[in-house]
Formats: structure tokens, C-alpha cells, sequence
């Protein structure tokens, strides 16, 4: 048996003596009696108890008094007669409560533990040091006791000892009678001595290792995921689990046991495979090659019950009938039928497999006050089979666990992964598109209902649809509230932690507030709220304690997001993950399993897009809905052409553009990409920076260690070469002087010229370099966390300090005046060419610029942007990475005639515009360009569906009013035009000046999103589409069937153009065509303005990530190369707290939050009644309680 515990430090600081396992005293020889084949037998043995405990230990109840654990270590210590000073971590109490507790057998220990429970002498009085249990006397009465129980089993078989209650009473009268008699002390605290007798002789049948841990999670308050044994009993080990997820694995075939709080640990091959025989003489086969297909796993699982609390013990019996008759001797006192509810004679003991008639098992529900029956636990839904579990997920090339490079790995499985979720979502019968049908159902209702108690005042308190998680899983879950707000502006959508969450639940159910947050009863209201909760190992501490509250509250609303289905947030919503469960419609999962690196990459990106093929999906399922009164109250803003082009948008996306900047295929096999070598290059070139320390470090060694030795500093050196030791005396001093000099400063020197060398900025300063991400919340936050994780376990002299904030907010304010020589910045650019994201991207742009104004010693920082735009300010050097655009055009792109050039310096295209102008006399449709549909991919510009209201003779006049526009903006911005004054700006009316004539001050994304498309002729337009894989085809026709046509791009180019205009759309940037926007008005406006939500929902579900998954790129290049020192080597992968997940309080105990909720306290009120099986962790139909 092994036991052992990575103990996440809480209560107290990290120490030797607090590691684990944790022991309260120290060794001890004690007298045990236990049954043999002669009977009864005493016998001297040492006594130790080890524990390990995962959690937190806040309080324990003691004589009906709450007691922290702090005080209870100083009451253990009288109590115990230990004098030593204790560790004090919360664990060391565990076990300091469980050597009190575990007395099976031991006289002098049940004693000691019945004199505490009858004479109960107060708390105060025992830390004082009074009224305690003097060891001399202990010691008497245990020697009266131990005679007498002799004398009663001395010529008695062991099965008729204490077989009836009257031989159980006459022990104890004669017990009390022989203690009674000593007189003194003793007889006034226990009076007759028969509570003590009685109590003693209970704790001495009943209280072993299992027993124990029972009591004592019975009266604990805390998370406890609690592991002890005992050295009398060396085959038994007890594992309980409240408020910390706990789970025992087997291998059927072994007989190997693994426990353990993390479920996915306990799937590392085994590593032994039988040899000679079944469960024993097993070979290490890592000899033989560690091939994964000849090392076994553990083939069943069972999830402890954290919610309601459960005790599980594990024994190796070698003689089966001696241990039945052992237990049927030591549970004879009946005793045990009060504690646990079980009267059959083997006290819930059973062996769960057949080949392994060895193991015994007895697994105690508190919640259920009883032993779970064998058959209940070998049900599939409680002994999950792991054969064939996850096997539905997509097929990976390599196990990223045995990789060298685990960051490397990962990358490379998110083409798979993200494939096999597209076509995931696209079967009508798929896990994810059942929930995601599941979840629409809902949000629909809730759109009707609030629709028909619209101006009901109590209704505005209601919270809608909250999204629930924890750092990265909350990043990504604010920008999916954030989308589906948009995609449902009348619904109430809020993102928020966890944390807050069961903060605010333990805190009288919910009726205070924490410090700086409102959430709370009386500001919000759950009584009808859709909860998402999200977490990649489905047993995030806080968002795994959330879900079980919220489930409580919410019953059936309650959907999770993991990273598979066979995790712990899965059963909380009620969904098992054994071969051919039930789906419960209640998980997306995102199949990217466990992953062995601690650098979130995969499971990060996979998360992000299941978020986004459920709002499509959602989108979708909006726009073909027939019920025009749905539609109206959903707000919806969305044309059937919108979804279809943003489920073509998805695709390139996935198949395209993620691919490309991975340098990955679909199947996560390498393939040649320009964009991955230019960010490699890049991340590499950076890496310089951050190994600039050692390398100098290494120089500088060496050039001492050579001169010294040879005696022939540099200087001096050359003077003897040249004067062969005949100079002067002070040139000979004046040479050692600058000798000295240089060696004060050999690390400056070695990095100048290291610098030149590579081509690095001269002048920047020196030692850790500081690096600032810039980018929208989610991206620059899960960066950040990216890039500490990669340089965790970096040596200080090769390492590098990080931040985020976001571009387009507080960088200037957080960091400008931090900025120094040597700072590097990485920033996201959105794409300025299109309508929504120009003044996005000109803000960032000046945002850079003000940074990199800041110089000094002629060193300003060096700044890295990554983006789809190609245009490049020279403002800010050579450092944009431009991400290779494999999406079709969009509206305002093609009407601008822009294909390789920035669209903000759109005045290198106007005169080529006039070249090719339209003809007033034939169909628009007639001059599209099909030369870009030789692959046979529809290159259709998105949004173009909105020119099929407009005739050939507007769309002329459009372009030729951009164009007066444009070479305005661009006179206004001094490049090359001949400035104007704003009276001479143009300006565009239309027929309809009460519709259409509006700045684009007025027309801002708020107000366009809400006033667009609410009549009832936008309502009536928006047809019908039927899903085919992830694509939306028309069923109804457009104008002639244009649209029916292969169409490509909106507007030629011509094939001329000077270099003026070449150079003028090189040196423009963002400003010409920003203020030209700025002027434009009417139906121009109007017209660009129909493709914003599309343009929106591409930055943020589709842009974005790309960006994100380019800094992966990136940020892994840089830090392998850093890594890959060979003096200085270190592991990308792991960090110093090796905290993969946090299934500890972090910070926010739950204890409070279970207990708080664990029984109905409003239902004579409310009328709501709860059941046992409702609040389940594994019941899929618990009930709604209105507590809010």
C-alpha cells in the first residue's frame, strides 16, 4: 500500500513536517486484542495512524459546540498526552481526531475516548489542563479492564462472546463495579462508572479504521477528501470524500487498486503485467520499450459522493471465513446497527468482482444512513466502466502524455479536435447539437415568457441565462455571455465567477453580498434562471461546487461544458458516462480529454468553439423559427444569409485559417505553412531577449576563466605581445586598469555585442525583460496565464515578468508609463478592414504609436501585432505578423474593390474603381468575377445578399460617392491631396432622409443593433433554411436567382494603377478611410452597416481566435527556445505549484455552501419539498427550490 498526497498548501505554510501523510503522535506500543483461532488474544504491537487529506478542516462539532481546528489541536494535545509542538496544518488535526477515534481492540484507547464522551469535562477545563484523565490513572483502570475481559473470554469460543445483550450488560455492570470501587477522582466525575463501561466497551468492539472516519466526517465541517489507515491493520485502508471529489479505480484483472481526487490521474498505465500467476509476479515492462498498448489501466471507477458524503473501505482478506468470523465477533454488541443502519452479519461487506475474491469493499452514504449493497454498486451508473469510455471522441495521432514536448502536442491536436466538433454539431443525433436542442428550447420559452410579463417590475431583478466559471473557463465563458446578450438583447444574460457564486450561497443563502459585487437575493434572482457552468476537467473546485448549489436552486436549467463526459460536473447535472447511458441533454463536452500540460492550448480553444457552434446553432434555429411573435420578442437581428455566412466564416476558420497557423493538417500531421514559420522565426527571434542573461553569463565565464589562467588579461596581453614585457610601468598599470574596467562590465559587453550580432536593439536595458499582451479580455487573459505557465519553472537569470490588458482600454493607462528600454509588446489587431472593426483597429494602432513614442537612449520598445490586416505602419518597424486571410470578402471590402491593401488607405483603389465602373444597362451579376471559384468553394463576399435589393444604377452611385469620400478623408489627412476644410466634405442624402440620414456618431453599434430589423417586413423575410452538415442552403429564391449563380466578387479590379497610388495606400494607414466613415451618412451607411453583426460575431468568435492561437504559436517558440538551453534546461509544461486543476478551496470553502443547502429550510413556505433522489448528484430530474 502506498500513500501519499501533493499537498496545495492552505492553512499553513509549506513544510516538511506537514507533508504528507500525516501522523498526530508518534509511534506507540500498545496491548490489542483481537480474535484467532484459539479465541480471544491480546498481544503488544505498535500503533500509528496515517492520514492524507485533500481539503480544508474548518471546524469540528465537540459536546454540541463548533470548535476550529486550531483549538481542537490544542484540546488533542492534553487529550492525547502529547507534549511535542504539532505541525499546524489542518490535516495533522484529521489525524490527531482519528488516533482518538480508531479504538477497535485497544482497552487503554477506548477508555480514554468514553471518558471524554461521558463525563464530557469542558472544553476550556481540558485546554487548561484540568479535569483531565490522569495517565496513571488511565493507566489503572485500563489494567482492571484488561484483566476482566480476560477472565470473560478465558474457555469461550469467540462466537459466543458478547453474542446477547445479557452478557453485554453484565460486563458492563461488572466494569463498573471494579472501577467504582477505586474511589477517588475517578468516582466523582463518573458517578456509578456505568455511562463510561458502557461507552468503552462500545468503543472497544466497534471503532475501527472505517468506523472511525464515519464519526468523524459525521461532526467535520470543511472539504474533505480523506484517505487513512492504521498500522494494526495493514490490509485495510478508508477513503471518504465530502465537499472534495474523491474516486477509487480498480483493474479487474490485477486486482490493483488506485485512489485518488483526481479521476484522470488514476488512467496512467499501471505498468506491470502479469506474470506467473494472476495478481502477482508482475515485470516492469518500461524495459521492454513502455509500448502503451501492452500496459495495462484500471478498467472500473466509482465516484465517491462529495455531496452527500461517503465512507468507502478497502480490504484484503486472505482468509475470508476468518474474517467473517473477526467481524461478526467485533460487531456483536449491535452497536453497529445504530451507527450504520445494517443488520445483516457481514455489515455491508462485499467482493465487487469475481476474480478477485480477495478485495472486499463497504461503502457507507451518510446522506442515505446506510451500506450500498453490491448490487447497487456494481450498477453501470455507479461502477463506471472505463473500457471504451471516451472512445466516441475524435481519433489523435499520438498520446500527448508520452510526448516530449507536451505544449507542441497539444497544439497539434486542436485541427482534429476542432474537425471532429464540427462534424459533431452537424449530425442531427450528436451529444452536443441534443444539448445544444436542449438548451434552445429553453432560451425560446424564456424569451415567450418574459415577452408576455413584459412591464412586470418583479421581473427585472431576473437574471436570464448565467454563465458560471473560473479563470479560464470564466474568460471564455464573459465573451460567450457577451455574444449570446447580442444574439438575444432581450434576455438578461450575466457572467460570473464562481467564486462569487458559493460565496455568496454559503452567506445565508445568498441574502448577503460580497465585498464589491451586488449578486445577491436581493438584487438578483435565480427562481428562473438557464445556468451554463463551464470547466474543461469538470471538477474545478469552486465551479464544481457551484453547479451542485446552483442545481439545487435551478434544477433542470443547470448545462455544464467539460472537456469530456465522464467527469464530476457531468454527474452533478445527471449525466453518466458508462457505454449506452442516457443522454440527459445537459453536457457539451469538448472531447479533448485530459491533457498533460499545465499551458492551457487545447482545451482552451476547443472550449471557445463549442461556444460558438452553440451560438450558431442558437442563430440558426432563431431565424428559421416560424412563430413571427418568437422572433420579434427574441430581438433578433439576423437574416437566414447572416447564419450561412457565419457558418461559412466557421469553416475556413477550422479548416483553413487554424490549420495554417498551427502548420497542422486535419489529422494533426505537419504541413508546410508560410504564417507558423514566420511566427516561429519570430517567437525564436525573441527568445534572444530572454536568453541574452546567460548567454552573456557564459561569455563572461569563460573570457575570466581564460585570462585568469593564462594570466594574459586582453590588454595587458597585447602590450606584452607587442612590447614583450619592455614598456613602461604606467602603461603597464593604465593597461590593467582598463583590463579591470572591462571586467567590471563584461556582461554589458558581451551583451552589446550579442545584440549586434543578432540584430537586437543596442540600447535597451538590461537583465528580465517585461512583456505586455494586448488584446480583447479573453484572449490577452488566457495569454498571460499562457505565458506564466510556460516560464514557470524558468531559472531566474532566463526568465520574463507578464501582463495583459486590453488594447482598446486600459494598456495606455496601466502600462504607458511603465514603458521602458526593452519592453517588448505583443498586440492583437483586429481587422480594421472591415466597417465595425476600423475605429477598433485605428485605437489600437495609437495606442502602439503612444507607447512607442516613449524613448530613451534612442531605445523605445519593441512591439509585435498580430493581425489579418496587411497594412504595416512604419511608425512601429517591421514588427507585424500578418495572419494569412482565407475567409471570403466581406461586404465593405469588396464594395472598396480591396483585396491585398489595407482598407483604411482605400485611395490607392479609387481611381481604379472609376475604370470599371458598372453599366447602368445590365444586371450587377453580370460583371462578377468568377475566376476565384476554381476550387469550387463559394467565394461569395459575405453580405452580399443585401444587394440584391438595390439596382445596378445605386450600387454605381455608392461607389463614386465612397470614392469623393475617401480622397476627402485622404486631403484631410495631408497625404499627397490638396487639404479641404470640413464645410467641403461631402455629403451623401438620400430619398428617404428620416431613415437613412444619420452620422455614424448616431448609428453606433448599440443603437444599430437595437433599431435594425424589428418590423414586420424584416420579420417576413427571413425564410426558411434546412440544415446539411454545417452549412445553410436557401429554400426560397432571390431576385431572379441570382444568388442561384456562382458569384463572385462584387467588384472587379482594374489592372492598372500608378505607383503614386501604390505608395499612397502603403502610407494612408487607418485614418483616411476612419474619417471618411465618420462622414458618410445615408444609404452607404445603411448599406455597410447590415453586415456589422456579421463583422461583430466574426471578431469575436472567429478573428480572435485566431489571433489566440497564433500567440500560442508564437509564445511556444519563444519559451522552447529558452528551454532548450542546455546549462539552464527546463520543462514548459509544469509549473513550481504543479496545479493542474484545483480541486481545493481556491479560496472559497464550499463546506458552508453544502450545508447552507443540504435541506429544505423554505418548504413550509414555499410548498417545495425535495427528496433525497432529487438532490442527487447522479438524478437527472431534482427539483427547482425557490429560494431566490
Amino acid at each position: 500500500m502506498f500513500l501519499g498526497h501533493t499537498r496545495f498548501a492552505t492553512s499553513s505554510a509549506p513544510r516538511l513536517n506537514e507533508s504528507h501523510p500525516h501522523r498526530f503522535s508518534g509511534p506507540q506500543t500498545v496491548r490489542v486484542w483481537r480474535v484467532g483461532g484459539q479465541g480471544w488474544e491480546a498481544t503488544d504491537e505498535n500503533y500509528e495512524v496515517y492520514v492524507t487529506h485533500n481539503g480544508d478542516f474548518d471546524y469540528w462539532e465537540l459536546f454540541d459546540s463548533l470548535r476550529t481546528q486550531k483549538d481542537l489541536g490544542r484540546w488533542l494535545q492534553n487529550v492525547l498526552n502529547m507534549h511535542k509542538t504539532i505541525a499546524s496544518c489542518d490535516s495533522v488535526k484529521v489525524a490527531g481526531m482519528m488516533e482518538l477515534l480508531r479504538t477497535q481492540g485497544i482497552w487503554k484507547h477506548s477508555i480514554r475516548l468514553a471518558y471524554q464522551t461521558s463525563v464530557q469535562p469542558s472544553f476550556q477545563h481540558t485546554l487548561n489542563g484540568e479535569m483531565l484523565l490522569e495517565e496513571s490513572l488511565l493507566n489503572q483502570i485500563t489494567a482492571i479492564a484488561e484483566n476482566i475481559f480476560q477472565q470473560h473470554v478465558t474457555g469461550v469460543p469467540a462466537s459466543s462472546v458478547l453474542q446477547d445483550s445479557r452478557q453485554v450488560k453484565d460486563l458492563i455492570a461488572v466494569l463498573a463495579k471494579a472501577w467504582y470501587d477505586i474511589g477517588g477522582e475517578l468516582r466523582n466525575r463518573c458517578g456509578t462508572c456505568e455511562l463510561l463501561a458502557q461507552h468503552s466497551i462500545c468503543y472497544f468492539l466497534e471503532n475501527d479504521i472505517f468506523t472511525a472516519l464515519d464519526k468523524f466526517l459525521s461532526c467535520a465541517h470543511g472539504s474533505f477528501g480523506i484517505t487513512a489507515c492504521c498500522t494494526l491493520d495493514p490490509n485495510v485502508v478508508a477513503i471518504a470524500s465530502r465537499g472534495q471529489a474523491m474516486s477509487v479505480s480498480f483493474n479487474e484483472d490485477l486486482g490493483v487498486v488506485l485512489w485518488g481526487s483526481e479521476a484522470s490521474a488514476q488512467m496512467v498505465p499501471i505498468g506491470l503485467v502479469s506474470g506467473g500467476g494472476r495478481g502477482g509476479g508482475g515485470r516492469d515492462i518500461e524495459s521492454q520499450g513502455g509500448q502503451s498498448n501492452m500496459v495495462p489501466k484500471c478498467t472500473h471507477r466509482h465516484d465517491l459522493d462529495e455531496d452527500g458524503g461517503e465512507v468507502i473501505e478497502i480490504a484484503i482478506c486472505t482468509n475470508t471465513q476468518d474474517r467473517m468470523a473477526q467481524e461478526a465477533a467485533w460487531c456483536a454488541s449491535g452497536r453497529m446497527q445504530v451507527q450504520f443502519g445494517e443488520s445483516s452479519p457481514n455489515f455491508g461487506r462485499f467482493s465487487p468482482f469475481s476474480m478477485q475474491n480477495n478485495l472486499f469493499l463497504r461503502v457507507h452514504r451518510q446522506k442515505e444512513q446506510g451500506f450500498m449493497p453490491k448490487e447497487k454498486f456494481i450498477a453501470p451508473e455507479t461502477l463506471l466502466s472505463l473500457v471504451g469510455v471516451g472512445g466516441d471522441g475524435p481519433s489523435l495521432s499520438r498520446d500527448a502524455s508520452q510526448a516530449k514536448d507536451k505544449v507542441a502536442a497539444d497544439l497539434a491536436d486542436i485541427p482534429p479536435i476542432l474537425s471532429f466538433l464540427r462534424k459533431e454539431f452537424s449530425e442531427q443525433n450528436g451529444k452536443n447539437r441534443t444539448t445544444s436542442r436542449h438548451f434552445f428550447k429553453m432560451i425560446r420559452q424564456k424569451v415567450l415568457d418574459k415577452e408576455q410579463c413584459k412591464g412586470d417590475d418583479a421581473k427585472r431583478l431576473m437574471i436570464d441565462v448565467l454563465v458560471t466559471g473560473a479563470e479560464a473557463s470564466l474568460w471564455l465563458g464573459e465573451q460567450f455571455a457577451s455574444d449570446l446578450q447580442s444574439l438575444f438583447p432581450t434576455l438578461r444574460v450575466i457572467p460570473m465567477s464562481s467564486n462569487k457564486i458559493i460565496g455568496v450561497l454559503s452567506n445565508t443563502r445568498g441574502e448577503a453580498p460580497m465585498s464589491g459585487f451586488a449578486f445577491c437575493s436581493t438584487t438578483m434572482s435565480l427562481k428562473e434562471t438557464i445556468v451554463v457552468s463551464i470547466s474543461h476537467s469538470g471538477q474545478t473546485f469552486p465551479t464544481l461546487h457551484a453547479t451542485h448549489a446552483l442545481r439545487k436552486v435551478c434544477g433542470d436549467r443547470v448545462f455544464v461544458l467539460t472537456g469530456s463526459v465522464d467527469s464530476k460536473m457531468s454527474a452533478a447535472v445527471g449525466q453518466h458516462a458508462y457505454i449506452g447511458a442516457p443522454w440527459t441533454g445537459r453536457v457539451w463536452t469538448t472531447y479533448a480529454g485530459w491533457r498533460p500540460s499545465e499551458a492551457l492550448t487545447v482545451s482552451t480553444v476547443a472550449a471557445h468553439h463549442v461556444l460558438t457552434e452553440l451560438l450558431l446553432y442558437l442563430a440558426e434555429h432563431v431565424v428559421c423559427d416560424e412563430d413571427v411573435q418568437f422572433i420579434k420578442a427574441a430581438g433578433n437581428r439576423f437574416r437566414k444569409e447572416d447564419v450561412k455566412d457565419l457558418y461559412r466564416l466557421n469553416r475556413d476558420c477550422c479548416v483553413k485559417a487554424i490549420p495554417n497557423i498551427l502548420g497542422c493538417d486535419l489529422n494533426g500531421g505537419k504541413m508546410p505553412s508560410a504564417t507558423h514559420e514566420k511566427l516561429v522565426r519570430k517567437g525564436r527571434f525573441w527568445a534572444l531577449h530572454v536568453l541574452e542573461g546567460p548567454y552573456s553569463w557564459c561569455l563572461s565565464a569563460m573570457y575570466i576563466f581564460g585570462t585568469v589562467v593564462s594570466g594574459y588579461p586582453i590588454f595587458t596581453g597585447i602590450m606584452r605581445g607587442v612590447t614583450h614585457d619592455t614598456g613602461p610601468e604606467w602603461l603597464k598599470y593604465l593597461l590593467l586598469a582598463f583590463d579591470s574596467l572591462l571586467y567590471s562590465f563584461l556582461p554589458l559587453f558581451f551583451s552589446m555585442i550579442l545584440r549586434l550580432l543578432q540584430g537586437r536593439e543596442q540600447f535597451a536595458r538590461l537583465g528580465k525583460r517585461t512583456l505586455v499582451i494586448g488584446d480583447v479580455p479573453y484572449v490577452h487573459q488566457l495569454l498571460e496565464s499562457y505565458v506564466s505557465k510556460l516560464f514557470s519553472l524558468s531559472y531566474s537569470i532566463a526568465s520574463i515578468d507578464v501582463h495583459g490588458a486590453n488594447a482598446v482600454d486600459h494598456l495606455v493607462h496601466r502600462f504607458t508609463h511603465r514603458v521602458a528600454r526593452g519592453v517588448l509588446l505583443a498586440v492583437g489587431r483586429p481587422d480594421g478592414r472591415l466597417f465595425s472593426q476600423t475605429k477598433a483597429e485605428s485605437w489600437v494602432m495609437m495606442a502602439m504609436q503612444q507607447a512607442k513614442a516613449i524613448v530613451h537612449l534612442l531605445s523605445p520598445p519593441e512591439i509585435i501585432t498580430v493581425g489579418h490586416n496587411p497594412f504595416r505602419n512604419t511608425m512601429l518597424g517591421d514588427g507585424n505578423i500578418t495572419l494569412e486571410t482565407l475567409r471570403p470578402h466581406f461586404l465593405c471590402e469588396s464594395l472598396a474593390g480591396v483585396d491585398e491593401n489595407e482598407p483604411m488607405s482605400r485611395m490607392a483603389t479609387i481611381k481604379e474603381l472609376n475604370k470599371n465602373m458598372l453599366s447602368a444597362q445590365t444586371s450587377y451579376a453580370d460583371h462578377f468575377d468568377n475566376k476565384s471559384f476554381a476550387q469550387g468553394e463559394n467565394l461569395e463576399p459575405i453580405g452580399s445578399s443585401y444587394l440584391q435589393e438595390m439596382a445596378p444604377n445605386d450600387i454605381n452611385r455608392l461607389r463614386s460617392k465612397f470614392q469623393s469620400l475617401t480622397e476627402w478623408a485622404a486631403a484631410e489627412a495631408d497625404i499627397g491631396v490638396h487639404k479641404t476644410s470640413d464645410a467641403s466634405a461631402p455629403v451623401f442624402y438620400s430619398n428617404d432622409n428620416s431613415k437613412h440620414d444619420r452620422s455614424r456618431h448616431d448609428k453606433s453599434r448599440h443603437s444599430d443593433l437595437s433599431s435594425r430589423r424589428n418590423d414586420a417586413e424584416s420579420l417576413s423575410s427571413h425564410g426558411r433554411v434546412a440544415h446539411v452538415g454545417a452549412n445553410l442552403v436557401h429554400s426560397d429564391q432571390h431576385h431572379g436567382g441570382v444568388l442561384d449563380k456562382t458569384i463572385g466578387r462584387i467588384f472587379k479590379r482594374g489592372q492598372g494603377g500608378d505607383e503614386s497610388s501604390h505608395n499612397l495606400a502603403e502610407a494612408a494607414g487607418p485614418t483616411v478611410f476612419d474619417r471618411a466613415l465618420d462622414k458618410a451618412s445615408g444609404q452607404l451607411l445603411d448599406l455597410l452597416g447590415k453586415t456589422n453583426l456579421v463583422e461583430i460575431m466574426y471578431e469575436n468568435r472567429f478573428a480572435s481566435l485566431e489571433r489566440y492561437v497564433a500567440f500560442l504559436v508564437f509564445f511556444h517558440a519563444m519559451a522552447k527556445r529558452v528551454a532548450s538551453f542546455p546549462l539552464l534546461p527546463f520543462d514548459i509544461s509544469r509549473s513550481q505549484s504543479q496545479l493542474r486543476i484545483a480541486t481545493t478551496a481556491a479560496p472559497i470553502s464550499a463546506a458552508e455552501v453544502e450545508r447552507e443547502w443540504a435541506t429544505d429550510k423554505s418548504a413550509s413556505l414555499l410548498d417545495v419539498q425535495i427528496t433525497s433522489s432529487d438532490m442527487s448528484r447522479h438524478g437527472a430530474s431534482a427539483k427547482p427550490v425557490d429560494y431566490w
